[in-house]
């Protein structure tokens, strides 16, 4: 059943209830508390079906990460599967996977560890001090 824009906000009130005032994907709250996030009525592009309701923030991440899984699925592919393909893909690899003899994962060769960033700031920092030594001079 199509509802009206008149009705909008009593749906929204009622499912906001069935869903405890939350969030369904960020678990903040939606009326009340401390953080007073926005309600959305999110609803499916292709059906029109109201799946429920939504902070503004998480309403329009739904919206990028669907229209990118339509992307990497490719056109007539199924988006929604693969989306569950690259959670389980992540899944998979949130330990390491790929190992040298004697060591255990493999690191990409442009990553920086917390290190790395930490003497790159130093570096940088101490280079702008003698350039404006220089200037001084």
């Amino acid at each position: 059943m199509k509802i009206s824009h008149r009705q909008i906000e009593k749906v929204r009130v009622f499912i906001m209830g069935q869903q405890e005032h939350k969030c369904p994907l960020c678990h903040a709250p939606l009326r009340g508390g401390t953080t007073k996030k926005k309600p959305a009525l999110d609803h499916d592009h292709d059906t029109g079906f109201i799946r429920g309701v939504l902070c503004l923030h998480c309403n329009g991440m739904e919206g990028k990460i669907i229209r990118a899984a339509q992307r990497g699925a490719g056109k007539g592919n199924d988006a929604l599967a693969w989306l569950h393909r690259m959670i389980d893909y992540l899944d998979l690899h949130s330990t390491p996977q790929w190992s040298a003899p004697g060591r255990r994962g493999l690191i990409h060769p442009l990553h920086k560890t917390e290190n790395d960033k930490r003497l790159a700031r130093l570096a940088k920092a101490k280079a702008k001090r003698r350039a404006a030594k220089l200037v001084k001079g």
